[in-house]
């Protein structure tokens, strides 16, 4: 496993953003992104390998618990829909984690044109719901993890997500640079899965603040 840390991460933003981590001429007001760092854990894919698939995907899981429990913070995962989606009772029924307890998750349907709407939601993420709930990093334009002080469980801070944060023009994506240039004030981190799909690398990004220490990952 390879370990590479971006101190600098506009003027690495070609590289960084071959993961697609936002679209930089968007959003030119990131008054506090010097304050980040992107911490990168890559590991090597299968290269055509399909015996190797389970192997690597299980590493890449285990880097990303040691990186999540080396922070004392609390831990959730935001997702929001793909894209817009005809409105229907059972579609806002099940939501995206109706499969755990109330207590455990918050949702927000957004409305949009044509009958059409967007589902988001977040959800604590714990040992119990770990395995459940990791696949969906995999989806790295429309989900991502976070560690924070903060008590994000409520509606309003999938709110804010829905309508600052998901850049959505046909097909939904978090724009990670906007999100991280506020979160970083809040010595917050986010995590992401980059990579291309594991065929020749699989990466975890850590957003954190630029003063912060990355845990020693054993393999």
């Amino acid at each position: 496993m390879k370990v590479k840390r971006f101190e600098k991460i506009l003027e690495s933003f070609d590289e960084i953003n071959s993961w697609s981590i936002g679209v930089k001429n968007t959003y030119t007001d990131l008054h506090h992104i010097d304050k980040a760092q992107i911490v990168e854990f890559i590991l090597q894919g299968t290269h055509g390998d399909a015996d190797k698939v389970d192997e690597i995907f299980r590493r890449l899981e285990n880097v990303f618990k040691q990186v999540l429990h080396f922070f004392d913070k609390s831990n959730y995962i935001f997702k929001v829909d793909y894209k817009s989606k005809p409105v229907s009772l059972i579609r806002s029924y099940k939501g995206l984690f109706n499969h755990f307890p109330d207590s455990q998750y918050k949702e927000y349907e957004l409305l949009t044109e044509n009958g059409n709407s967007i589902i988001a939601g977040i959800s604590r993420l714990t040992n119990d719901n770990f395995g459940l709930l990791y696949n969906f990093l995999y989806d790295n334009s429309c989900c991502f993890a976070i560690s924070t002080s903060e008590n994000i469980l409520n509606v309003s801070f999938v709110i804010d997500m829905l309508t600052r944060f998901v850049q959505k023009d046909g097909y939904n994506r978090i724009n990670y640079l906007k999100l991280y240039n506020e979160r970083v004030l809040n010595n917050d981190i986010v995590y992401r899965i980059a990579g291309d799909g594991g065929d020749q690398e699989i990466i975890l990004q850590v957003f954190a603040p630029a003063n912060m220490q990355m845990p020693l990952v054993n393999m």
